[in-house]
């Protein structure tokens, strides 16, 4: 795929060799441009294994810091930014990695640079640790000045924040909005990709509840702009950081966030590669800038403890799972606006026909699913539309 290769499976312009991807390499199997040998990635390699720019040798690794995806995307940077680092340890070449799953839909090519914030959450990352709010203020530093001086040399800048850096990204794009015009980024010159984000108007937990700790340094911050700039998010079902239940009196709802919050936000990068794919996209305001995506979750996470459980863990969660994700459901309003700010409820509007419906349902679906799980074939009923 190309113009100009010779050889074979090369994709991109001007390639001789064999599996490579960019433009102009000469070798095999590069990635990146103008490499010569096998195994580059990067840009200008010289050698066999190369991950970087403009080295010569074998198997040299590039600065942990930054990560070339595609063709470099000549004059486009990524600022990629961590979590929490009791979430999600950084920097490395993972977090870099995890975030391509991420703004490669929108930006196939780019160089990608970890932005170091403080990522810290006191007491829960140690006591000497920064309070949240502290933490979060100084890392709203940090990339207000790396965003401008990657403006200032002419690149293009996408954001990437998740879990804490989402909240950063999040007081970074009011405090531009709050700029005069002419001195705030283009919409063509600045944009967000964001997962894992507590300020997600309709599920981040730190939208659903308005009020402070004072003692901890821990605020409630409220949503994230829909309209600042062009922006994705991405939330994972059941995570309570990002899909917390807006009828918080339903305990089995809240119960599975909690554990959503344990199990799936704090393995965040643990992820399959291929989970941007397949999402589902909730509703919003047509002209809104940005795009909410929610990615489902094949099991619940208030099951994982029983799932451990040897030889009938997983039969018994595939029993009782259709009719608890039924309740569970029951404390979200999936019909709701994304980009509309939706602070807790207290009780949802309920058809509770169609719930004693989905609950019979759900009960032959869970008695054909464990007697699938454990080699044995589904009883006489005849096979029903699953629910999830």
């Amino acid at each position: 795929m190309g113009v100009g290769n010779i050889g074979n499976d090369n994709i991109g312009n001007a390639n001789i060799g064999f599996g490579n991807r960019g433009d102009a390499n000469i070798g095999i199997g590069n990635i990146g441009d103008r490499n010569l040998g096998i195994g580059n990635t990067g840009n200008w390699n010289i050698g066999i294994g190369i991950t970087g720019n403009g080295q010569i040798g074998f198997g040299k690794p590039a600065n942990p810091d930054v990560l070339v995806v595609g063709n470099g995307g000549p004059g486009v940077t990524a600022l990629v930014m961590g979590g929490t680092d009791s979430l999600l340890p950084l920097p490395n070449i993972p977090l870099l990695e995890y975030a391509a799953r991420f703004i490669t839909p929108v930006h196939p090519g780019y160089t990608a640079t970890f932005l170091e914030t403080p990522s810290q959450f006191f007491p829960f990352t140690g006591l000497n640790s920064l309070t949240y709010d502290v933490s979060v203020a100084q890392g709203v530093t940090n990339l207000h000045t790396a965003i401008m001086a990657q403006l200032a040399a002419g690149n293009e800048v996408v954001v990437f924040g998740t879990s804490q850096s989402a909240t950063i990204a999040t007081f970074e794009m009011r405090y531009l909005q709050s700029l005069p015009a002419h001195l705030r980024p283009g919409l063509d010159e600045l944009s967000f990709t964001l997962t894992g984000n507590p300020n997600r108007p309709d599920g981040g937990i730190l939208t659903r509840f308005g009020f402070s700790i004072p003692q901890l340094g821990f605020t409630l911050s409220g949503a994230t702009p829909a309209d600042a700039y062009p922006t994705v998010d991405y939330a994972f079902q059941y995570d309570g950081v990002n899909d917390f239940p807006k009828y918080p009196l339903n305990v089995f709802a809240t119960a599975n966030a909690i554990a959503g919050i344990l199990f799936l936000h704090s393995g965040l990068i643990a992820l399959p590669p291929d989970l941007a794919s397949g999402v589902v996209q909730p509703v919003s305001s047509p002209d809104v800038l940005t795009t909410y995506i929610l990615l489902p979750s094949q099991d619940l996470p208030l099951l994982v403890p029983l799932r451990a459980i040897p030889l009938l863990g997983n039969p018994l969660a595939d029993l009782i799972q259709p009719d608890l994700r039924v309740l569970v459901e029951l404390g979200y309003d999936r019909t709701a606006h994304q980009d509309v700010p939706s602070p807790f409820g207290l009780f949802p509007d309920v058809d509770w026909a169609e719930v004693a419906a989905d609950l019979q349902q759900g009960a032959v679906q869970g008695v054909n699913d464990a007697l699938s799980g454990l080699g044995l074939p589904p009883p006489w009923q005849p096979a029903l539309p699953r629910l999830f």
